[in-house]
């Protein structure tokens, strides 16, 4: 069974009536004082709730009390409520039920990016850095509250302790976000400039990640890289999308052999789909992938291997090479 707010309070009343009759004045001036700082109750909610409780008859009404007993500052007479037996039962199941995921409610902060990062156009590091500089403020603020609250007010240090680190999650978890849609938009951006959905856009990219066997490094921070992922990275940049040109500079310089024979199987068969592909390398047994080889020596050709059709359109001696 899912459950918010309104049963977190529910149980949380009758754990405060666990300690004896009380007022509703009473429960949330001790409400107030223990959980109250980080989460506000009105006088209304409370009743509210205590009436529902009574009506599923887990307290029950006794003997009202005067002004000056549970009620200061109050002139009229008000009931006092105490737990039943089923009150009890119900308490006792919640103290030994765990708190699941599900009993939380929905993040309103993950539902947002969420929808952001599929929104065209929307500047989702714009939206980060706002939320970033609002929970920088609320951790700022909360320290300098628990640093000022008494050891001796232990459910109140309890309750900072979890907000201060739920926002220090919450900051980490930012910048994660930031760097994850940076990393996407550096891959999809080729493709977003040609007027892609950034939806289709990011599967190219995934697609082209996983070309080149790094599928599993999208979530992956740059410094957690090694050197030869991070160019198979950039290649997978490079190669997202229907390129019709791929001009691909020592592409396997960083590379062991297993992985740069995977770029050239992935370069080869780009070529083979009809994308022209010029590949700049000193290895010879890379090199013979090609349909036609140059062999340059100090910026001039020295020698090629392969047929081509580019010479006329060349013409390396009228040009006076």
């Amino acid at each position: 069974m899912q459950r918010g707010c309104g049963m977190a309070i529910r149980e949380a009343l009758l754990a405060l009536l666990e300690r004896g009759p009380a007022s509703a004045y009473q429960l949330k001036k001790d409400f107030d004082r223990t959980i109250g700082l980080t989460w506000p109750l009105n006088m209304g909610q409370v009743s509210t709730t205590l009436q529902r409780l009574n009506r599923d008859g887990l307290i029950e009404e006794t003997a009202p009390t005067t002004s000056g007993s549970n009620d200061v500052g109050t002139a009229a007479a008000a009931p006092l409520w105490r737990l039943t037996n089923s009150g009890t039962q119900e308490l006792d199941r919640w103290w030994r039920s765990p708190i699941t995921p599900e009993q939380r409610g929905r993040d309103e902060l993950v539902m947002k990016l969420a929808v952001a990062v599929e929104i065209p156009g929307l500047d989702v590091s714009e939206l980060i850095q706002h939320q970033r500089h609002a929970l920088q403020q609320l951790l700022h603020d909360i320290t300098r509250l628990r640093r000022q609250t008494p050891p001796t007010e232990l459910a109140t240090r309890l309750v900072l302790d979890h907000h201060i680190f739920i926002t220090e999650a919450e900051l980490r978890w930012l910048d994660t976000v930031d760097e994850t849609q940076l990393r996407a938009q550096l891959a999809q951006h080729p493709l977003e400039l040609d007027g892609w959905n950034p939806r289709k856009a990011r599967e190219a990219a995934m697609q082209s990640l996983n070309e080149v066997g790094v599928a599993d490094m999208a979530d992956r921070r740059p410094e957690d890289m090694s050197g030869g992922q991070a160019q198979r990275v950039a290649i997978a940049r490079a190669l997202v999308g229907p390129r019709r040109l791929l001009l691909a500079d020592e592409p396997t310089g960083a590379l062991d052999s297993n992985a740069g024979m995977t770029i050239l199987e992935v370069l080869r068969t780009r070529a083979n789909r009809g994308a022209a592909v010029l590949l700049v390398t000193h290895e010879p047994r890379f090199a013979a992938w090609a349909d036609r080889t140059v062999f340059l020596k100090d910026g001039c050709i020295i020698d090629e291997t392969g047929s081509s059709n580019m010479d006329d359109l060349l013409n390396l001696e009228e040009r006076g090479a």
